[in-house]
C-alpha cells in the first residue's frame, strides 16, 4: 500500500505594496510555501496585517524564500513603492 502524501501545487501572484497584501490564509495542509518579486523590490513577510512592515522578514528576487515549516496567514507590505509577488504553494490533498 502506498503511504505516500498526494500534493498539490497552486501557483498565483500578489500585488503588494506599502498596504499590508494577503499572501496566503492558513493553511493546516500547507507543506511549502516559495515566493519570490518578480522585479528587483523587496517585499517584507509578516504573519498578520497589524505587524509593522519593519518586523517583516525581507523578500528579494535574488533571494527567495522557501518555507517549510508554517501554515500561519502571510502578509506582504513594501517600505515603498509598489510590486509583484510569484508564489508557490504546495499542500497536502
Amino acid at each position: 500500500m502506498d503511504n505516500a502524501k498526494k500534493v498539490k501545487t497552486r501557483t498565483y501572484s500578489v500585488a503588494v505594496s506599502t498596504t499590508p497584501a494577503r499572501i496566503s490564509p492558513e493553511n493546516p495542509k500547507r507543506v511549502c510555501i516559495y515566493m519570490i518579486p518578480t522585479t528587483a523590490i523587496t517585499v517584507l513577510i509578516t504573519h498578520a496585517q497589524n505587524i509593522a512592515a519593519s518586523e517583516g522578514y525581507p523578500v528579494l528576487q535574488t533571494a527567495p524564500l522557501k518555507n517549510d515549516t508554517t501554515t500561519a496567514e502571510l502578509w506582504g507590505v513594501m517600505a515603498s513603492g509598489s510590486g509583484t509577488l510569484a508564489v508557490m504553494e504546495d499542500s497536502e490533498e
